[in-house]
């Protein structure tokens, strides 16, 4: 049996062992829920948003920084109606991993302070370990039965243009909302809610994207909320407390980059690892390793297999051969035996040492230097260079995880030597050029002598749990993940990783 093979397994059976727990506190606790009224008619879309690359960037707007703010905690209520909900429910029973949207209404604030948008697209998210249904019990729905925290995404430009009766009945189509495109919610076109998935402290991705950020590495920004579910016309049900994060997406690059780029995200899926070791000249969007992801048939009854390529373009689809082209371009380029320049001229190299510093400080084991996956390429138009994006951080700061221990005294300089899977040749050749390597050097001692402190990690945890904890209880639903106030295991392993790499930077040669 290959080897990743027999990790999988174990991965497997790990995850579905965690998978149990206690249901929250009781319905009938004393959480009140916001106020909740109708919303008003979607905005008519007046052209001025266009569609191109000629749109404007959007700004780094004041109610921007106020969604993403970590000083706070936020709070957000979806209306969905009943017969909406039993068609989510229905969708992940016929497939678990769909990316149908359904309406729903969507409420930002509490009290008289309150944002609304009206039909967005809601649906579950996650990946094959994630992925749950969202009321336990089977069938629709029952208002005895009691919901399960899960992921989800919102998405506020949706026009339900896809066909969202494909999993038979309940499940129904969606009159379409034209008028959807190119709205945005502060900025923002889609929100990601994440719950606090292997991590009871509710401090672990959060600080980790904060880090990226406070570190100049481009990631998606994330923030608290409270999130509360009202299926039809009962009363709104209290989730808890979600991550909220932006979606990578074309509003995300116009935001970096000025206007649109090509963007993969990048994951180890049925075409293996996305260690950019394999050029993929199949020339097709809908197959081979470069492509744009497909989950659902396009019609009920419909034979249909999945496509999930290892590199997903998410951005400028209509463009895809260029897209695909300079993707190989830069497998072909690090590949072969590029130069320093060559690499320089290619890839923002910086953005890519201080992205690998901040995460082998965190643990990331599921990354693209040991298992090709979790990353976004964006390639900057402005320049041509491709910029590094890590992504998914809520199994990391952890000495020891499903198949994994020693994390925190793992080495820095040759993360990648104890690989799951892959060939990453980025950084084997990045890091062969001794200037580059002694700059990745550079910037984690930077990390572990400032921000990576375990001073000053002990006192972000705090500040940011201090926003959380007033919030974990009273849910009003299955809470496998019951909040645990105690830091100490972060916190040793920050002890412990601190001091691996000061020891590995003073005696390296």
């Amino acid at each position: 049996m290959p080897r990743h093979t027999l990790i999988l397994i174990l991965a497997v059976a790990t995850l579905t062992a965690c998978g149990g727990g206690g249901s929250g506190t009781p319905s009938g606790t004393n959480v009140a829920p916001p106020p909740v009224s109708a919303p008003p008619p979607p905005p008519v879309d007046d052209g001025t948003a266009g569609g191109g690359d000629e749109e404007p960037a959007p700004a780094a707007s004041a109610e921007y920084e106020d969604l993403f703010s970590l000083g706070k905690m936020h709070t957000m209520t979806i209306g969905i109606s009943t017969a909406e909900w039993d068609a989510l429910l229905n969708d992940f029973d016929e497939n678990p991993r769909n990316e149908v949207f359904r309406k729903a209404d969507f409420t930002f604030g509490e009290g008289a302070d309150t944002e609304h948008v009206a039909n967005v697209g809601f649906r579950l998210r996650g990946n094959v370990f994630t992925r749950q249904r969202p009321e336990l019990g089977n069938g629709p729905h029952d208002p005895d039965n009691s919901l399960r925290r899960v992921h989800f995404r919102i998405k506020f430009n949706e026009q339900f243009q896809d066909s969202e009766s494909v999993y038979g009945l309940p499940s129904q189509e969606i009159a379409t909302h034209l008028e959807n495109k190119n709205r945005d919610f502060r900025t923002v076109r889609s929100l990601n809610l994440k719950y606090n998935k292997n991590d009871p402290t509710y401090t672990r991705e959060v600080f980790s994207y904060d880090l990226f950020r406070r570190f100049d590495v481009a990631t998606l920004r994330q923030a608290y909320t409270k999130l509360y579910i009202r299926i039809g016309d009962e009363a709104p049900r209290y989730m808890g407390v979600y991550l909220m994060g932006e979606h990578i997406d074309k509003t995300w690059a116009k935001r970096h980059f000025g206007r649109n780029a090509f963007v993969f995200k990048s994951l180890y899926q049925g075409h293996g690892p996305a260690d950019l070791s394999t050029a993929d000249f199949d020339h097709n969007i809908d197959t081979g390793k470069i492509g744009s992801e497909k989950t659902d048939p396009g019609f009920v009854g419909l034979s249909f297999e999945a496509y999930r390529p290892a590199y997903d373009l998410k951005t400028k689809r209509k463009d895809f051969a260029e897209g695909e082209a300079a993707l190989n371009e830069l497998i072909g380029l690090l590949t072969g035996n590029p130069t320093q320049q060559m690499l320089e001229d290619a890839i923002d190299i910086d953005a890519l040492l201080r992205a690998q510093a901040v995460n082998v400080f965190l643990g990331n084991w599921d990354d693209y230097w040991r298992n090709g996956n979790n990353y976004y390429l964006a390639r900057n138009p402005n320049d041509g260079r491709w910029t590094f994006i890590p992504y998914d951080y809520d199994i990391v700061l952890f000495d020891s995880i499903y198949m994994y221990d020693g994390l925190a005294d793992a080495s820095f300089l040759d993360w990648g030597s104890d690989r799951l899977s892959g060939n990453p040749v980025l950084m084997d050749k990045v890091l062969s050029f001794t200037e580059f390597r002694d700059r990745y050097a550079g910037y984690v001692a930077e990390l572990v002598d400032g921000l990576a402190s375990p001073e000053a990690v002990s006192q972000r945890l705090e500040e940011l749990q201090a926003v959380a904890a007033p919030h974990v209880s009273g849910y009003d639903a299955w809470d496998s993940e019951p909040f645990n106030a105690s830091l100490a295991e972060i916190e040793a392993y920050v002890e412990a990783r601190v001091a691996a790499a000061r020891h590995e930077l003073a005696t390296a040669p």
